[in-house]
């Protein structure tokens, strides 16, 4: 069945220079309004304008409700792909002092294989790129416990992330402990990446285990692979299943005082 998309709101007007452009194997660099049955829109998170919009809706709201807390969801990047607007491009240089010869090939190129497929190279700068945009989220969450704070001091600030740590950096997302360096572990991750962890910005913390495979043995007892909603590609990995990913959590963010609760359990099975 096709989705139904209308192409109505703000970021096809009003606010179109808000719009994440992302970059698509194949066929380069594309606005989000205009990539063929997109569905979900995302904004260019490092835009100030976007940011400051954002936080101005949380403090109408904690500003005139009396809520218990704030769940921050989706705060992230829409893929890898995303974003590679100018204004990212002039943002991105800055933050590492140089300027760029190719882009955003200096990022990733992606690259076109034998049999038609795109494989992603990455380029001399793409390790500090993850960090940057990791930069990006954990600033904008960092600004918004502040604003929220200074309005009630018991409102809880809270988010809700996917449970797949190894990958999650494809969003620009470092929901771990700053306490933990995934840079022994990860080939993505900078020495600095852990400086961009947001565990400790938060008083509540939830992430999504939606795997069929629950236990660890089950998994072992699958193919292993997987591709969650995020990702790039199919991976493989222990995480991949609810037992593995609540692993993840208490190695990356566990350390830490925040509350912690974890969606998990079988996904319906697709006929």
């Amino acid at each position: 069945m096709d989705m139904a998309i209308f192409k109505k709101g703000a970021i096809y007007g009003e606010h179109k220079k808000w719009q994440s452009v992302n970059y698509i194997p194949g066929q380069g660099l594309t606005p989000v309004t205009e990539i063929k049955d997109k569905a979900t829109m995302f904004l260019n998170p490092a835009l100030p304008e976007v940011q400051d919009y954002e936080v101005a809706i949380l403090k109408e709201v904690v500003s005139k409700y009396a809520v218990d807390g704030i769940m921050l969801d989706r705060t992230r990047y829409d893929c890898i792909n995303s974003d590679f607007s100018e204004a990212s491009k002039e943002m991105f240089q800055k933050y590492i002092g140089k300027s760029l010869k190719k882009y955003p090939e200096d990022i990733y190129e992606w690259v076109k294989q034998d049999d038609g497929s795109y494989k992603r190279v990455d380029g001399k700068y793409f390790k500090q790129w993850i960090e940057w945009r990791a930069s990006v989220i954990y600033n904008f969450v960092k600004n918004v416990r502040a604003e929220i704070k200074k309005i009630n001091p018991e409102c809880k600030l809270a988010a809700y992330t996917g449970a797949w740590y190894p990958s999650y950096f494809e969003v620009g997302v470092n929901w771990a402990s700053k306490n933990y360096d995934p840079s022994k572990s990860f080939d993505w991750a900078t020495p600095n990446y852990k400086n961009y962890g947001y565990a400790e910005l938060l008083d509540f913390y939830t992430n999504g285990n939606y795997y069929w495979n629950v236990t660890l043995d089950e998994y072992r007892k699958s193919n292993g692979k997987y591709k969650n909603e995020t990702d790039s590609e199919i991976s493989k990995g222990e995480h991949l299943c609810v037992e593995g990913g609540c692993k993840v959590y208490s190695s990356t963010v566990r350390r830490t005082a925040i509350l912690w609760w974890t969606v998990c359990g079988r996904l319906q099975e697709r006929r």
